[in-house]
């Protein structure tokens, strides 16, 4: 008998079922009632195996489907996730952030490059990127913390945040990062590598 085989048997099964569930829909439930009303204590998520942390990055591993911090949680714990490595725009829109103009943001051209705003869409962007940086120097801590005990009471951790970071931010943009990630829990920043153009125009 194949123990290795044995073992993944349960769990291939539990992960079939519930990311079923998880497609086909699940009852929305309110904040408040959430923790308590969908985790079990019998059933915390664990994807610990062999002292190996198994984890996803959110809302990008789960990109097709709606992408609020509670939606991200449900489809952690349904699958048996406990750590996650989060995007930034579901915790700053838990948060309270302002919400980005319909249109500006999408995938890049085909063969790369930048997509080209029109003169109206840019003046948005500009507009929404200030709106966002004064929102991020003025706003509490409390709603991340509480996205954290969120979080920590359906038994999922979020080891990490991944937050875009540039040289053109202030130290006060940076110190809003750093406490914004020790709010939620994590314990390290994230972020995609710049590209050859970014670090030739930085030089």
């Amino acid at each position: 008998m194949n123990k290795s085989k044995d073992l993944l048997k349960p769990s291939r099964r539990r992960f079939i079922a519930s990311t079923v569930l998880a497609l086909t829909g699940m009852t929305t439930l309110s904040r408040s009632s959430f923790a308590s009303s969908f985790f079990k204590p019998d059933s915390a998520p664990n994807s610990k195996f062999n002292g190996v942390q198994i984890g996803v990055i959110v809302p990008y591993s789960f990109r097709s489907m709606p992408g609020t911090a509670q939606d991200l949680l449900k489809y952690c714990v349904s699958i048996g996730i406990n750590a996650v490595e989060m995007q930034n725009t579901p915790i700053e829109s838990f948060a309270g952030a302002p919400t980005a103009p319909a249109g500006l943001f999408g995938p890049p051209p085909p063969g790369g490059g930048k997509r080209q705003l029109t003169p109206e869409q840019q003046t948005a962007l500009d507009n929404y990127t200030k709106a966002l940086k004064e929102w991020r120097l003025s706003v509490s801590m409390d709603k991340f913390k509480a996205l954290r005990k969120l979080y920590q009471e359906a038994g999922v951790t979020m080891y990490g945040f991944k937050l875009p970071l540039t040289q053109a931010m202030s130290d006060a943009e940076y110190d809003y990062a750093f406490n914004a990630a020790k709010a939620v829990g994590a314990n390290q920043l994230t972020m995609e590598l710049p590209t050859e153009a970014e670090l030739t125009k930085n030089r």
